[in-house]
């Protein structure tokens, strides 16, 4: 059928297939709303209740399935109840899915147990895995993860129940070349793939995070401070860092800084922020490429230090108390690091790395995809 629409004094046909492409693209706008206003850097939308990022003037989204206090500001905010579905706006005229369908739900509660599911499908299903274009990670209750943990299967069952079902892997090695006290004191079986593990208290050892890394890593001589450790070559080659390729506003985010705290401020919000800014933009490193012994710089939010590592790190390199908008920032568009916490890839489960690291005394274990990490470097050999 063909329909006939005057506009600005001229007749357009349109088909009934091009009226419900503009129809979808409304409705995709609807719910899909931009924020602009939260910040001068970026903008922001809520795509599938999932929030995403976009640096403004530009066109790539990011998720920030792992930022939970950035999610939970935007949804202070904005205070979305719920999205919109497009069957909620147009009953009659949905039209037929032809991507993966929404069924019923997953029992995943965060983006770690996702990525194990979509890992063990992607192994175990690698066929439909490029039918249903499930990547390895991503979100943990899409359309895409829901269609698969629902896939049917020989024998009246579905991929959900046989992942859910199945006798749990205790495949797990140790770092070879860890110290040997802790390989008595670590039973990796125990260890989750999907959240924390406090494995021991290692208080009367050290609660400081990099001593701890000297000291698990047999082929380390010396970490040295958190902030200073991705300058320190002893610890090994840098392999991943968020604190590079800066805009020109995070340049200037430096200097804003620097000024601070020679006024005698304490810019901790500012430095917070900036980091925060840094792993978006950067994104993580794939946790596929990670290796037993790797030592990764991570950003605690927690942590007192914030001013400090940023003041420690600059002087590391020299930068402080001089300006540092100059060569080395400007020509390289490369900053001083300065996160407050450091850990090791420690073991391997079920191809998840764990991160091995010390807060307070308590030895932990963390996924990777976990963390938020800033820098990786590779000790030699």
């Amino acid at each position: 059928m063909i329909y006939l629409f005057p506009m600005a004094k001229k007749i357009y046909m349109l088909t009934e297939t091009q009226i419900l492409r503009v129809v979808d693209e409304i409705l995709k706008e609807q719910t899909e709303k931009i924020y602009t206003d939260f910040d001068r850097v970026w903008d922001y939308k809520l795509s599938n209740n999932q929030w995403f990022a976009k640096k403004k003037g530009q066109t790539n989204w990011l998720s920030l399935a792992n930022y939970p206090e950035a999610i939970k500001k935007l949804n202070a905010k904005y205070k979305p109840d719920s999205t919109p579905s497009r069957a909620a706006v147009t009953p009659t005229q949905q039209p037929t899915q032809t991507t993966t369908p929404k069924v019923s739900g997953v029992p995943f509660k965060n983006v770690a147990e996702g990525n194990a599911f979509r890992q063990w499908f992607n192994k175990n299903y690698p066929g439909p895995t490029k039918t249903m274009k499930l990547d390895p990670t991503g979100s943990f209750n899409n359309s895409y993860i829901t269609g698969a943990f629902n896939m049917k299967i020989p024998g009246g069952t579905t991929a959900g129940q046989q992942y859910l079902t199945q006798p749990k892997s205790t495949s797990g090695e140790l770092y070879s070349k860890a110290n040997p006290s802790y390989k008595e004191r670590i039973d990796v079986n125990k260890l989750s793939v999907t959240d924390t593990t406090n494995v021991c208290n290692i208080g009367d050892e050290t609660t400081d995070c990099a001593q701890f890394v000297n000291n698990f890593s047999d082929t380390l001589s010396a970490v040295g401070n958190a902030w200073e450790a991705y300058e320190n070559g002893g610890v090994g080659k840098n392999i991943f860092s968020v604190f590079k390729n800066l805009k020109y506003p995070q340049m200037q985010q430096y200097e804003d800084i620097y000024k601070e705290i020679k006024a005698g401020g304490d810019p901790v919000d500012k430095i917070k922020r900036l980091e925060e800014e840094l792993i978006t933009q950067n994104g993580q490193p794939d946790p596929k490429k990670l290796k037993m012994g790797d030592v990764v710089g991570l950003y605690y939010e927690p942590s007192s230090h914030h001013t400090e590592a940023f003041i420690g790190s600059a002087t590391y390199r020299n930068w402080y108390p001089n300006d540092v908008m100059g060569k080395t920032i400007v020509r390289k568009k490369i900053g001083h690091t300065f996160n407050t916490h450091v850990g090791v890839v420690g073991a391997i489960k079920d191809g998840v790395p764990l991160v091995f690291h010390n807060i307070a005394g308590i030895l932990k274990s963390d996924p990777s995809q976990n963390l938020k990490i800033v820098w990786v470097k590779r000790p030699e050999g």
